[in-house]
């Protein structure tokens, strides 16, 4: 089974960008930067009962696949 190459956005940006997403109906959330900028993420996300993965230690989650 694989991800079609949709599926999975990848969007960089700082705390702006992240006010404007965290708005959108996503299924989930993996957030890699800033505790200030987590805090918002994880706020939003509670409010709309959507998952999340937090990262502040500077290191990206990834997918794992076959290829």
């Amino acid at each position: 089974e694989t991800f079609d190459a949709n599926s999975i956005p990848v969007i960089e940006g700082g705390i702006e960008e992240t006010q404007t997403l965290i708005h959108l109906p996503f299924d989930y959330v993996f957030f890699t930067g800033s505790e200030n900028v987590r805090t918002i993420v994880y706020q939003a996300a509670s409010e709309n009962v959507v998952p999340v993965t937090l990262e502040m230690g500077g290191k990206s989650p990834v997918i794992v696949d076959e290829t």
